[in-house]
Parts: structure tokens; C-alpha cells; sequence
């Protein structure tokens, strides 16, 4: 029974390793975008690069969605800015001692009970940044940065 619980562990695993986005498998999810996109452009966004003038769809097919789209202006013009973030693990330790009171019994023989404690703990906390932001004018790459690569 455990060899079997092992063997589906390892096939589940297998397959959610495949279910991760790349630009191929997101050129192959939108073939109309894709195909819009010029030649010139389509091995750059397939090598998950972008360059300025790139269509939203190029950026998207490349990068893959954004987590969060806002707008801004500067100079009287209107941009567009996709950001995407990341997940960056800080770790932390920390050590707790002190004293606690748990009860004892029921009723008349109930009776209070003091002992020490000692908390551990150890391990990452997750915390998300910016890992890349796209700014658009009119519909075209103006501007990108990666942060932290």
C-alpha cells in the first residue's frame, strides 16, 4: 500500500512539474497573438525577452501575465504599468520561554498548575517583491526593468 501511495506521489509530481508556464506553452495557449506578433520580434519573445514596441500580447506570451496592472501619467502622457512579483524567503528564529497555568481536575478538586515553556522555531517567512515592471505608452513597450534577477 505505501508503494502505491509513493508511485502516485511521484506521477502527481511529475505532472504539476509540467504545468509550468513558458513562453511556448503560452505562445501555444494564444495562436492568433502569437501569430501577430512580427517575425522580427516572435524568437525574442519565445526566449522570454522583450524589447521596446512590443505589443502587450508579445509582453504577455514572453513574461506571461502580470500580477498587477495599474496606470500612471507623466508629462501629460498616459502609461500603463504591469508589475510582477516574486516571492523572496527571509528567515527568522526565534526562541520563547516563559510560564503558563493550566488547570487540573474538576469541580472542588480542580487546582491550577504552573510549568515553563520553551518555543523554537525556526524557518522562512515568504515575502513578496517586485521582480519586473513594464511600462506601456499606446499600447507598446516604452520601458521594462527586471529587479533582482
Amino acid at each position: 500500500m505505501k508503494f502505491l501511495r509513493v508511485i502516485l506521489a511521484v506521477v502527481s509530481a511529475a505532472l504539476l512539474a509540467n504545468c509550468a508556464s513558458t513562453p511556448a506553452t503560452r505562445a501555444e495557449k494564444r495562436p492568433t497573438a502569437f501569430a501577430a506578433i512580427p517575425k522580427s520580434q516572435r524568437d525574442a519573445v519565445l526566449a522570454g525577452e522583450i524589447k521596446e514596441g512590443m505589443s502587450r500580447d508579445a509582453v504577455w506570451i514572453a513574461w506571461g501575465p502580470p500580477n498587477n496592472i495599474s496606470s500612471a501619467g507623466e508629462d501629460g502622457t498616459h502609461y500603463e504599468i504591469w508589475r510582477y512579483t516574486g516571492l523572496r524567503p527571509v528567515y527568522r528564529s526565534t526562541i520563547g520561554m516563559g510560564f503558563a497555568t493550566y488547570p487540573h481536575g474538576r469541580g472542588r478538586d480542580r487546582h491550577y498548575h504552573t510549568s515553563p515553556y520553551y518555543d523554537f522555531n525556526y524557518g522562512p517567512d515568504y515575502v513578496p517583491y517586485t521582480e519586473a515592471v513594464v511600462k506601456f505608452r499606446e499600447g507598446k513597450v516604452k520601458s521594462w526593468e527586471r529587479i533582482n534577477r
